[in-house]
């Protein structure tokens, strides 16, 4: 399977390059070949590859081609992009490229940027199945990287440009607007046990809130995403889920005990506020979406604890974070396996 063999490939190149010391500009040439290679092996792929591909987006492109509008559920940006593809004479691959480079390029940024363990971020970036929902989920993961950028102006005090970039996360998919809790997290300071209070606090009131509480706190624009076909609310899912969030819990508070110092970086901040959201929403089936905005931080939080001073920790740490990469990786290609398999490029049959 091509998907397994890039999940080895890019964590042993992450091992390795910390094992044998890689120079700065090898690791660098490294991480540009890691973000070129998913860039196309997005792009290029077939247009019948991803869940939404070829019945969603696929289908909404050739209704713009022949002059219809859908426009009234689809935001302003993504039909403008695909407008502009249109005008341009291009066909509906050219939105799969451009959506994989505005996916792959900014978090590929974000990581040489701001961590000195890039090629582990982008392991972790695939190996947690962020890159294969560029597949699907394509306008949210635009305006996940987009409110990522955002973070990255905030940070270096450029308010406007940090504004603007939630402004075009809105504008290709509206539920982005629950990123400005992501922002807030720059400045909130919190410590670890004051993190695990929230945790608790927020798995407990999530498991026993019904579903019109829930939807209380949503509003009715977003309130299709809970009840559209398949999408209905988890109120027969048993415990699988309850579990799945607990053990997310579990491992951000794990990683916060082996390197206390994490919670003073901005992403683990953003991190454990996802986790909150995830705890919140865990009754509904489409409340990870919501909660995907913040988790794609353990890209950059995650790498950090990889490499705490102390060695026991560190191997650790890597073992547990390889051992949910996997156990992630392996249940979400099962659950979109023939959507996603098998592999094929634009010109394959």
């Amino acid at each position: 399977m091509i998907y397994i063999g890039i999940f080895i490939a890019l964590f042993a190149v992450a091992w390795l390059a910390d094992r044998y010391q890689f120079t700065w500009a090898t690791r660098a040439q490294l991480l540009y070949g890691e973000t070129a290679l998913l860039v196309l092996f997005a792009g290029l792929r077939n247009n019948s590859i991803g869940l939404d591909s070829a019945d969603g987006y696929h289908r909404y492109f050739n209704f713009l081609l022949v002059g219809k509008s859908l426009d009234s559920w689809v935001e302003p940006l993504y039909v403008w992009m695909n407008k502009a593809v249109i005008f341009l004479g291009g066909n509906y691959q050219w939105i799969l490229f451009l959506t994989a480079l505005l996916c792959v390029i900014p978090m590929a940024y974000l990581f040489d940027r701001y961590t000195e363990h890039a090629l582990w971020a982008m392991a972790l970036y695939y190996g947690l199945y962020f890159y294969q929902q560029t597949f699907n989920i394509m306008r949210q993961c635009i305006a996940m990287s987009f409110c990522f950028l955002a973070v990255d102006m905030a940070l270096r005090k450029k308010y406007i440009r940090a504004g603007l970039c939630m402004l075009v996360a809105i504008g290709f998919h509206k539920t982005a607007w629950i990123f400005f809790l992501g922002l807030l997290m720059i400045w909130v300071r919190f410590n670890l046990r004051q993190a695990a209070i929230i945790f608790l606090g927020t798995y407990l009131l999530g498991f026993i809130m019904t579903t019109k509480t829930i939807l209380l706190f949503v509003p009715k624009i977003y309130q299709h995403y809970f009840f559209r076909e398949g999408n209905a609310m988890r109120s027969d899912s048993g415990w699988g889920v309850p579990l799945q969030v607990f053990g997310i819990n579990l491992a951000v508070l794990v990683a916060c005990y082996a390197c206390p110092r994490s919670l003073k970086n901005p992403w683990m901040r953003i991190l454990a506020a996802g986790v909150a959201v995830l705890n919140l929403t865990q009754n509904m089936t489409q409340g990870y979406r919501l909660a995907y905005y913040f988790l794609q931080a353990q890209c950059l939080a995650i790498p950090e604890v990889l490499h705490v001073p102390r060695e026991k920790n560190r191997k650790l740490m890597t073992l547990l974070f390889l051992v949910i990469s996997l156990a992630l990786f392996a249940s979400n290609l099962s659950m979109q396996w023939k959507y996603m398999t098998p592999y094929r490029l634009f010109f394959m049959p």
